[in-house]
């Protein structure tokens, strides 16, 4: 039988064991341990809780981002004096944001709205004057003066043992919570931070994506508005449930330039990845879309028809129209850092006479057909016209929304060599068609296959749809 001693020793080991076990446990699931805030994230967060203007395509100078949206979201805040790029001209957009450059930038933040907490806050009377107590804060810290003022006002706090951790990276629930601390509820809902997402996975064990589905939506409206006969039409609740269907089925969602890369056979993804758009630009995108998509952090493509823009929102939203986005509301989606704008023409959105008897031909394609003189259009002629609206189209895009556009839907998905080459020679590199196919990794970015969502899929079609096996419905 074992002795008292021994028994005691086995209990002491047990309960060092535990202990171990809930120290580990504890650190993987603290705050600290989540994946960092990118600095281009953080230059979206802030850009959108400040509501920054766009800026000239011009200003944007950093010549290591890629992305457009991340570029403009760049050249935002760098404008606005909150945040610089580093020696060699380079922004580091996929660096980790360290908690006191959070702090420093937080607090210049404050300076732009009126109701701050950081701008409106007096130092508390007991750190009025103070020393700083965080020891790994030295006198020599390029940050010491702001996390000072910072903690004096009581924003700030140690993490024990008379340290700041100054230099190490932030996570989204930490910079969720000081964002709400300097800026203030409403600016910290703006930003729409969503402390709780996980970031895109830089590596993973298993199969990588060799083709993928890249949806295409174009109306939503609910029931009985008149829209329910419409094929290309989908109801918001069914748009909501298909986003959930591929969060909780772990879809890696590609952006434009992932989708990009993807597809001249740059990068990989894991399996599975789906990529998503919209065209014609329609307001429901904002009003319904779009909420969805921040809620998941899903990117998505829009693809407008440029001549249709207006100005201005309508002031009042009517579920029985098709009302279009604006300018306001498409820098809007912009600033979110999820939407990329492209172009789906200026005004060749539409059938036009193309021979007698009533012929018509999408007018991207066609040759215009004049029925009283029996005249077909030159070749010259057609080169002209639709050059110089897709020229149009392009420079709407980078006038309005300060970006340089590269993306185009063919109008009904026809297209031939020379509208390809038209569309090659204004300046568009990445294509899209209606061919009901998978897009496959490396196969090029020239009319590019989508898969569109038709209304009233169950579950299992919206599945055989995003495997490529959809079959028509008799």
């Amino acid at each position: 039988m074992p002795s008292r001693r021994f028994l005691c020793y086995l209990l002491v080991l047990a309960l060092l064991a535990g202990q171990a076990f809930f120290i580990r446990s504890a650190a993987a699931h603290s705050p600290a341990s989540a994946p960092p805030v990118t600095r281009g994230a953080f230059a979206r967060y802030l850009a959108a809780a400040l509501e920054l203007p766009p800026v000239p395509s011009s200003a944007s100078a950093f010549p290591d981002i890629a992305d457009e949206a991340t570029r403009q979201v760049a050249a935002r805040v760098h404008q606005a004096g909150l945040m610089s790029g580093y020696p060699g001209g380079n922004f580091r957009p996929y660096s980790p944001v360290t908690r006191a450059q959070a702090v420093a930038v937080l607090l210049k933040a404050g300076d732009e709205l009126p109701d701050a907490p950081a701008r409106s806050l007096s130092p508390l009377a007991a750190r009025r004057g103070a020393p700083l107590p965080f020891a790994d804060v030295p006198p020599t810290h390029w940050a010491r003066e702001a996390i000072t003022c910072a903690w004096q006002k009581g924003l700030v706090a140690g993490v024990g043992g008379g340290r700041f951790l100054p230099d190490r990276p932030i996570s989204a629930r930490q910079l969720a919570e000081l964002f709400e601390r300097f800026l203030g509820p409403a600016a910290y809902r703006r930003a729409g931070i969503d402390p709780g997402a996980p970031p895109a996975p830089q590596a993973w064990s298993g199969a990588r994506a060799e083709a993928i589905p890249i949806l295409l939506y174009h109306h939503l409206a609910p029931r009985g508005t008149g829209w329910d006969k419409n094929g290309a039409t989908i109801t918001p609740e069914e748009f909501a449930w298909q986003m959930d269907y591929l969060a909780a089925r772990g879809y890696k969602v590609l952006n434009a330039d992932e989708l990009r890369a993807f597809l001249l056979g740059q990068k990989a993804f894991p399996h599975p990845a789906v990529a998503i758009t919209f065209d014609d630009g329609y307001a429901s995108n904002l009003h319904y879309a779009f909420p969805i998509l921040k809620r998941h952090r899903f990117p998505a493509i829009i693809n407008v028809i440029t001549g249709s823009v207006p100005d201005k929102p309508e002031l009042l939203y009517d579920v029985r129209r098709l009302q279009r986005l604006s300018w306001p509301e498409l820098r809007e989606m912009i600033a979110s850092g999820l939407i990329v704008v492209g172009s789906h023409t200026d005004n060749l959105h539409s059938y036009v006479p193309s021979g007698p008897k009533g012929r018509k031909r999408p007018a991207l394609v066609a040759r215009l057909y004049d029925p009283a003189t029996g005249r077909v259009e030159t070749e010259a002629a057609y080169r002209a016209r639709v050059l110089a609206d897709l020229t149009a189209s392009r420079q709407k895009l980078a006038r309005e929304l300060g970006t340089s556009p590269s993306i185009f839907a063919y109008p009904f998905g026809v297209n031939d060599p020379l509208s390809r080459e038209l569309v090659a020679r204004a300046g568009f590199t990445l294509t899209f068609g209606t061919r009901p196919a998978l897009a496959r990794r490396g196969s090029g970015l020239s009319d590019v296959p989508r898969l569109a969502v038709r209304p009233g899929l169950t579950k299992a079609e919206f599945d055989s749809l995003l495997a490529g096996k959809m079959k028509p419905r008799t």
